[in-house]
């Protein structure tokens, strides 16, 4: 009742529509924040409300039509007739260490040369950050953990720097911030795959408000401002 009468003042005040949406950790963390300001500058009629969550959280409340859009990033293309879901881009897994990591002396780096170190996931399982000590740990992480499950992906950026620990985390994520971190650099790891989807997401057969085409071209706009700063 509460965001109801939230979402019907907002309108009241000349608010042209309302964005309830959640987003995943992950992709918040990447361009959120500039996607809101891209909004809040060009649509300043439009009201953004939203909640950082998993999809696990999210998926109930698009049933319950508490918000109307997931953004966010699954393991693997989503099988689920309850819900639509629009690509807004695939990335894949990365292994990073510091510059200096004795790793770096071997010719070739395989997963059994990564887990000796050891490697740092976020496994969706469990919600945490912990190492992965065995090759089927990180085989399983790869094959599992969406990027938007991991709350922060460059948070452990500092402990690998001064550390021979190794982190593994989602592409994109790592080149938006690559040039202000000198000192990690990116391992070439022999079977080393992961991917993870990123999608829009609403309930299948709903029909959205139109100003949600506006947060879509928002983000697809700030997904092209990242992917530019690259070349």
């Amino acid at each position: 009742m509460e965001a109801l009468t939230f979402d019907i003042d907002a309108i009241a005040q000349g608010a042209q529509g309302v964005l309830r949406f959640g987003i995943g950790p992950a992709v918040a963390s990447l361009f959120l924040k500039d996607t809101l300001a891209e909004i809040c500058t060009e649509h300043r009629d439009l009201v953004p409300r939203f909640e950082v969550a998993f999809w696990t959280s999210c998926e109930g409340k698009l049933i319950n039509r508490e918000i109307d859009m997931f953004i966010g990033g699954f393991a693997s293309p989503p099988n689920d007739d309850r819900f639509e879901f629009t690509p807004l881009y695939n990335d894949t897994i990365v292994a990073l260490a510091h510059k200096d990591h004795p790793i770096l002396l071997r010719s070739a780096i395989t997963l059994e040369d990564l887990i000796h170190y050891p490697v740092l996931g976020f496994p969706s399982a469990i919600d945490t950050w912990r190492s992965l000590t065995s090759v089927e740990s990180l085989e399983l992480f790869q094959r599992n953990v969406p990027g938007s499950v991991m709350p922060d992906p460059l948070q452990l950026l500092p402990v690998i720097s001064k550390t021979n620990q190794i982190v593994v985390v989602p592409d994109l994520n790592w080149r938006a911030v690559k040039k202000e971190h000198p000192d990690i650099v990116e391992l070439k790891v022999e079977r080393l795959r992961g991917m993870a989807h990123m999608y829009f997401v609403h309930l299948a057969g709903a029909e959205l408000p139109d100003c949600y085409a506006q947060l879509v071209a928002a983000f697809k706009n700030q997904l092209a401002v990242i992917r530019r700063s690259e070349t």
